[in-house]
């Protein structure tokens, strides 16, 4: 494409980009845990989880010579696009929003929706 190559010029020095979404739901499905990100339970293994995906980037770039990076990514309607197809092979799994709402996911590994509108209790956590 001649304006991606003008405005680009190479691939070389971008990441792909890799993230999760649910950590919040991921604790209150597991078996072990039964919290949300509120929990310090729940935090302690989103730090695990998180920690584990930046070590396996970080073996994919010297295995591939590629530029990875880990972020907190919105994944917009990716959040619903799972979250149904979940719902529909695990009728009982937990998402975020109300009972009888349309199922969805918590971006990354951010608090409950509906936790606070405060900031400065939510940078407590």
């Amino acid at each position: 494409y001649p304006y991606t190559k003008r405005y680009l010029g190479t691939f070389e020095n971008h990441f792909s980009t890799i993230g999760l979404i649910g950590m919040n739901e991921v604790g209150l499905n597991a078996n072990w845990l039964r919290a949300d990100m509120t929990d310090k339970r729940t935090q302690e293994f989103t730090k695990e989880v998180l920690n584990h995906m930046r070590n396996r980037l970080s073996d994919y770039q010297e295995q591939y010579g590629d530029l990875y990076n880990l972020e907190a990514t919105p994944a917009e309607s990716t959040t619903y696009r799972l979250a149904k197809h979940d719902r529909k092979r695990w009728p009982a799994i937990k998402t975020a929003g109300k009972p009888g709402d349309t199922p969805y996911y918590t971006n990354s590994s951010h608090l409950p929706v509906d936790y606070t509108t405060d900031i400065f209790d939510a940078l407590d956590i």
